[in-house]
């Protein structure tokens, strides 16, 4: 659902709270422009998307300036030096102006409803610091649904994280919707294996955890992620990389 030029999805009164979307990219100019138009697809207004480059050389900068020349509610930042992808994704956080904070991977798409469902189950029920859709991972071999969703339902803090550590195998929950006061409230995005999987259990500590079972974050998997095309049909392996993998 796009905008015309000049306009913004902020634009007249706000009747609901404001999404920002990062999304944190790095020399995927294709399969960036899918994850773009999958938040122009989305039902949810209103909604701000910011993009970091980390200083693509293969045309990510003019795909991005030709969507912001179009659509006021994005944004796009450029890196002058390569800064890896962890304090790629950490630079987003201090940006968002919204009530409420997702990150989207570059690779990986969105379903057009899965914020106005995501943000919908945050605001009937209070304590909750991250609700996600069901990850679906796109590889060589087609697709697979994971089957281990995350649910941290339980209203004790370190039984959540618990049952988090029991859980979790891909961890596609961390491209779930967050109250941006529970997302600065985690600690940071740590550059370390599995530090994506750090930053959830912090939010389990915080607040609950759901997944929901209607709506998907569609991740693609392929070259240096590839071993995760099995990691959601594995009932037991741990994947290789963090999930925080979306820019190379």
């Amino acid at each position: 659902m796009s905008t015309p030029s000049g306009t913004t999805r902020e634009s007249g009164p706000r009747l609901r709270p404001l999404v920002t979307i990062g999304l944190p990219t790095y020399q995927r100019t294709a399969k960036l422009r899918r994850a773009i138009e999958s938040v122009l697809a989305q039902d949810y207004e209103p909604l701000e998307l910011i993009i970091s480059d980390n200083a693509s050389t293969d045309g990510t900068r003019e795909l991005c300036e030709e969507y912001v020349s179009q659509h006021a509610w994005m944004r796009y930042v450029r890196r002058s030096e390569n800064v890896g992808p962890t304090r790629n994704f950490e630079g987003l956080r201090p940006l968002a102006r919204g009530d409420y904070f997702l990150f989207l991977g570059d690779d990986d798409w969105l379903d057009p409803g899965y914020v106005s469902a995501c943000v919908a189950a945050l605001e009937a029920e209070p304590g909750f610091a991250l609700v996600a859709g069901r990850a679906i991972y796109h590889g060589p071999q087609g697709q697979t649904a994971d089957p281990h969703p995350v649910q941290l339902e339980d209203r004790r803090s370190r039984r959540r994280v618990l049952t988090y550590c029991r859980q979790v195998r891909a961890n596609g929950v961390f491209y779930g919707v967050m109250p941006v006061d529970a997302e600065r409230a985690a600690r940071p995005l740590r550059n370390v294996q599995g530090g994506d999987m750090l930053h959830v259990m912090a939010l389990g500590y915080l607040g609950r955890v759901r997944t929901l079972d209607d709506v998907a974050v569609h991740r693609s998997v392929d070259g240096m992620t590839v071993s995760l095309a099995n990691v959601a049909a594995s009932a037991g392996a741990r994947p290789a990389r963090s999930g925080a993998d979306g820019e190379g």
